[in-house]
């Protein structure tokens, strides 16, 4: 589970070995007594969505999205001098502690608690620019966090950040109207270390027994449990629904609600479970869906969700249940972001692989070897990676690569070739589409014309029949249909009469829910976000513009030979050129945009006969018999997984002609 929008963590297990100095913590840092004890010149790193603060010594630097109060400030604070070895980073701001201190120091663009702010008030005699330069001064300075007794660590996840103390846990939400109001738990006394995620937190004892609580927000945290079956450990970590714990033997134990580690292990909610795969680890590395651990002889094993080939380099694929080997050697750090992996080697070499669209594996080729990069030109003793960035600490500083989104766009989504097995349309559940016929039970159709990812044709007689409980239905409420789509749970026709039927759908029976007229001559229809365009015979296209505008306008195009939609684009057909428009975030418009009104031309597809649409991507049939496609590759959909980085042709061989 994430830590915030695309912030992962890094559980730490000392086993086998020296816990890895300055190694990084996705939106949080669970730094402890042992872990400072073990390297006290290690800088610490932290990260949330948009932004990485690094604590070196005394000096605090953050850039990215940082957060901060933009009525106060027209810049956010990238740099400060302050007294702490303790650092954390929420979606809200960031903090910074000491050890033995009893209070946490928060900087970000969280609201002074009713109290402080009537201190201004006061103060300032109710002179509205005295209280502004108050409020400035309590932003540049921090919010105080107080706790009772001597501050051990910090922990954080989403908007809240968790210290433990010598004589209690406090968290707080730096979201709420008051984040200056805890939500406190006593704790043993010798309660050494601390870690925390959305639900959960842990606490490890000085024995090395762990005690495991619930975190529901509320006015205050879960009674502590301890967690059965659990040998002493000497670290601890917890990620999304679970958690592990490393004995002074390097024999891993996990407890929680994941099923997918691995086939054959099962945890259980309180009581700890042998995790032998984690065994002699440096390091457990766990994201969406994701594991990739490092052992103590360098060598990096990841498995779960593959199918960007950020696990498995040479295997990419839905999902590896068994741990995968990464093709990098004498790995010393491990860090996995929400796409993407990288590690760093005892040259200090950094290597990344995974998706890298954003050039966040250090650059962007197109290619079909699923190898790691060596990312050019840095060296590096710590990592932290963002959803489409990198981040690195070397000896002259702190470096990142790749970008985030909504900044920096570059157009380099475009058509490409690429491979996709062709597969048969079917109707599924005794029901199959054979040459003009479709055939459900004893009952067959002669069919005129199929709509795209539903179960309904339209007929010889024009009229529309549907697949529902592996029965071909015959539809009424419309005659002299032309054309038929199906959106979300809706169904268009458009008739040889010029209206527009809109059937609603309901436990798969349909039944008209709208009748539109937009004139004669229809011949082709597409549904993109709920609005209709169609095709007139003379080639002229004609859509709705927006759904308060419910009149249907022409569209500035040369004379369209064929229209599609997706989920939420269209895209014409026409003098064997390509235009799309409508939303891009995907690509499906041919190139990387938020969107466009008017049609854009497709770059590199001359000469198309022949165009489709998927819900987010598009693809063209050109004459000389290559297949071109643009947009969404999630599942694979372009058939050249991950074709996230793809620039340069792959060949769709078995959809071309003469194949």
């Amino acid at each position: 589970m994430p830590k915030t929008a695309a912030c992962f963590s890094v559980l730490l297990l000392a086993c086998g070995g020296a816990p890895l100095p300055g190694a990084a913590t996705a939106g949080r840092s669970s730094s402890t007594e042992a872990e400072s004890a073990t390297d006290p010149e290690a800088p610490l790193i932290a990260a949330a969505y948009g932004y990485t603060c690094v604590l070196d010594g005394r000096d605090l630097r953050c850039v990215g999205a940082v957060p901060f109060d933009r009525d106060y400030e027209e810049e956010p604070v990238r740099a400060r001098e302050v007294d702490a070895d303790l650092l954390v980073a929420t979606s809200d701001g960031y903090c910074v502690a000491r050890t033995g201190e009893s209070v946490v120091r928060c900087f970000g663009s969280m609201y002074p608690s009713e109290s402080v702010y009537q201190q201004w008030v006061d103060a300032c005699e109710h002179d509205g620019d005295c209280i502004e330069r108050a409020h400035q001064k309590w932003v540049r300075d921090g919010m105080r966090l107080e706790v009772r007794g001597a501050i051990r660590g910090l922990a954080a996840y989403d908007s809240n950040v968790c210290a433990l103390s010598s004589v209690e846990l406090a968290c707080w939400d730096l979201a709420e109207g008051d984040p200056t109001w805890a939500r406190r738990r006593a704790v043993p006394s010798d309660a050494v270390e601390l870690d925390a995620e959305r639900g959960v937190y842990c606490l490890r004892r000085s024995n090395g027994e762990v005690l495991c609580g619930e975190d529901d927000q509320d006015s205050e945290l879960g009674p502590l449990v301890a967690v059965e079956n659990l040998p002493p450990v000497e670290r601890i970590g917890v990620e999304g629904s679970f958690a592990c714990g490393s004995t002074a033997q390097g024999s891993a134990y996990c407890w929680g609600l994941y099923f997918w580690i691995d086939d054959g292990v099962l945890l259980e909610e309180h009581a700890a479970s042998r995790v032998p795969m984690f065994d002699e680890a440096r390091a457990l590395s766990a994201g969406s869906e994701r594991v990739c651990v490092l052992d103590a002889a360098g060598t990096a094993r990841c498995w779960g969700d593959n199918r960007y080939g950020s696990l498995a380099p040479r295997a990419p694929g839905q999902r590896a249940s068994a741990p995968l080997r990464i093709p990098v050697q004498d790995v010393v750090r491990l860090a996995i972001g929400l796409q993407h992996v990288c590690a760093i080697d005892r040259r200090r070499q950094v290597h990344c692989w995974g998706r890298g669209d954003a050039e966040a594996l250090g650059e962007r080729r197109a290619r079909r070897d699923y190898r790691p990069i060596e990312v050019p030109g840095v060296r590096a003793d710590a990592l932290e990676l963002h959803e489409t960035r990198s981040c690195a600490r070397t000896a002259s500083g702190r470096v990142c690569w790749g970008r985030d989104r909504g900044e920096d766009q570059l157009e380099f989504w475009r058509a490409r070739p690429v491979e996709v097995p062709a597969g048969p349309v079917g109707f599924g559940r005794g029901c199959a589409l054979e040459g003009a016929s479709l055939r459900c039970g004893m009952r067959t159709v002669s069919v005129r014309a199929v709509a795209p990812a539903s179960r309904c044709v339209v007929t010889e007689e024009r009229a529309i029949a549907c697949v529902t409980d592996g029965e071909l239905v015959d539809v009424g409420g419309a005659t002299g249909v032309v054309a038929i789509r199906e959106h979300s749970y809706e169904l268009v026709a458009l008739t040889e009469g010029g209206e527009l039927v809109v059937f609603g759908r309901s436990s798969g029976a349909y039944a008209v829910r709208e009748r539109r007229t937009v004139g004669e001559g229809g011949v082709q229809l597409a549904i993109h976000s709920g609005l209709p365009c169609l095709r007139r015979r003379d080639g002229s296209v004609h859509c709705q513009p927006s759904h308060r505008d419910t009149t249907i306008r022409r569209v500035e195009l040369p004379p369209v030979d064929s229209l599609v939609g997706g989920w939420s684009h269209v895209c014409a057909l026409a003098r064997g050129e390509v235009y799309c428009w409508g939303r891009g975030t995907d690509g499906q418009l041919g190139r990387e945009s938020d969107g466009a009104q008017q049609p854009l031309r497709v770059e590199g597809v001359e000469g198309a006969v022949e165009i489709a649409a998927g819900e987010r991507h598009t693809c063209a049939r050109l004459a000389d018999g290559r297949v071109m496609c643009w947009g969404d590759d999630a599942d694979g959909q372009l058939g050249a997984r991950p074709a996230w980085w793809l620039d340069g042709p792959v060949r769709m061989t078995e959809l071309e002609s003469g194949s």
